[in-house]
C-alpha cells in the first residue's frame, strides 16, 4: 500500500498561488477549496477552514 503524504494549509496554497500566477489570463478555476460536512471528512481538518484558506492564497497572491 502506498501511502500519500497530507499536505499542510501553506503547501497547499504555495502550489495554488503558482498555479494562478502561471495560468494563462482569463482561464477560470472552480473550487480551490470545498466546505464539506465534517462527518465525511477524513483529512486534512484544516480544510473545514474555507475563509482562512482563501485568505491565505489572497495574501500570497498580493505578494506576487
Amino acid at each position: 500500500m502506498t501511502l500519500v503524504r497530507e499536505l499542510s494549509m501553506e503547501s497547499y496554497t504555495d502550489v495554488l498561488a503558482k498555479m494562478i500566477i502561471r495560468a494563462p489570463e482569463g482561464l477560470l478555476f472552480h473550487r480551490l477549496t470545498g466546505s464539506g460536512e465534517r462527518q465525511y471528512l477524513l483529512s486534512p481538518q484544516w480544510t473545514m477552514h474555507k475563509w482562512d484558506i482563501l485568505g491565505l492564497l489572497y495574501r500570497k497572491l498580493e505578494a506576487n
